[in-house]
């Protein structure tokens, strides 16, 4: 008898040793569903205008600073971490801006007409335009000049017309060869 009540004792720590393993593997999962709510609830709920304006503001300190490059490295890294492209546009035309301020005139070229690329709006357009203006570019100014009369929103934009004027005298002042 008792190597049979022996033997049935195996059994049953066998048994419970595999109820111990499966209730450590429900536990474990449950704790990482509670983790991962977690993590989910206390995502980003910033709109994409607070983004832009929260990670403009990091930059705009390091250029008070004095500190053009971090401000640029600000954001570039966020820039290549931002997964909506209207965030990202945001930045793109920030950090031309940070450039064109700090007389960086290829990287504010290059930061444009990235955003350019991603979505053609009348802002990306026409700070193209004028990048290649101030370059000595007429061909390309004209051609975004052109490009932004297009995009232009009389109704939406209160100063369109003004930006209309001048647009449309820069186009002719770059046809006549004047800069």
């Amino acid at each position: 008898m008792k190597k049979e009540q022996l033997k049935n004792l195996l059994l049953q720590l066998q048994h419970n040793k595999k109820r111990t393993i499966i209730g450590a593997v429900v536990i474990l999962l449950v704790i990482a569903g509670l983790i991962g709510y977690a993590l989910w609830s206390q995502r980003d709920k910033r709109t994409p205008e607070q983004k832009v304006s929260d990670i403009t503001a990091q930059a705009d300190k390091k250029v008070a600073e004095g500190d053009v490059d971090g401000a640029l490295n600000v954001l570039d890294q966020s820039i290549k971490q931002e997964g909506n492209k209207e965030v990202k546009n945001g930045l793109l035309m920030q950090k031309s801006a940070v450039a064109i301020n700090n007389d960086r005139g290829q990287t504010a070229l290059d930061a444009a007409l990235e955003a350019n690329k991603i979505e053609s709006t009348y802002s990306s357009t026409s700070l193209v335009a004028q990048i290649y203006d101030q370059q000595g570019n007429g061909a390309k100014a004209i051609e975004y000049y052109k490009k932004a009369l297009e995009q232009l929103d009389e109704n939406a934009d209160p100063g369109a017309g003004t930006d209309r004027a001048y647009f449309q005298r820069r186009i002719q002042a770059l046809e006549g060869g004047q800069q």
